[in-house]
C-alpha cells in the first residue's frame, strides 16, 4: 500500500501533509498489519488497540479478510472526526485513546513502529478505515 503525499491550499496557504497507508488483518487471534515501504510484515496490534479496530470494523462484512488503514499525524479528507489523542509513553511506545461519536472511550497502545511513522508520537493521529473488498469508507 503506498502513502499519499498531499499538498492542499488553505486560505491561501499551501498545507503539505503525508497520510500513511497500511493493510490489516486478523491473524492468528490479532489485527496484524503489513507496510512493505517500511520492511513491515505481519506486525501485531497488541492489547485493548485491537479492541479499537473491532470496534471500527464491525460494521464490514469479511473485515478479518483485511481493511485498508490511512493514518497522518494530520486532519486530511475523509478521516474519521475524532483522532487518536496521544497518552503516556511506556515501553518504547505510546497509549492513545479514543473517544467514539457515542462518548465511549477506549485505548490502546501502539508500539515502537510508531516511529516508523513519525519522528516523534504525534499528540493526535488522524485516520480512516476502508473495506479492501469495496473501498467503503468507515466512520
Amino acid at each position: 500500500m503506498n502513502n499519499v503525499f498531499e499538498i492542499v491550499a488553505y486560505r491561501d496557504l499551501l498545507i503539505a501533509r503525508t497520510v500513511f497507508g497500511s493493510r490489516a488483518i486478523r491473524w492468528v487471534g490479532d489485527w496484524v498489519f503489513d507496510d512493505e515501504s517500511k520492511g513491515i510484515k505481519r506486525e501485531p496490534f497488541v492489547g485493548d488497540t485491537n479492541v479499537i479496530i473491532d470496534a471500527l470494523v464491525k460494521h464490514i462484512p469479511d473485515s478479518r479478510k483485511g481493511v485498508k488503514l490511512l493514518f497522518s499525524e494530520d486532519m486530511f479528507e475523509g478521516c474519521v472526526p475524532f483522532p487518536l489523542v496521544k497518552g503516556m509513553k511506556a515501553n518504547g511506545g505510546c497509549w492513545y485513546s479514543l473517544t467514539r461519536a457515542d462518548g465511549i472511550s477506549l485505548k490502546g497502545w501502539l508500539c515502537k513502529v510508531l516511529y516508523k511513522y513519525f519522528p516523534k508520537a504525534p499528540l493526535n493521529i488522524w485516520f480512516k478505515v476502508e473495506d479492501i473488498q469495496n473501498g467503503t469508507k468507515i466512520d
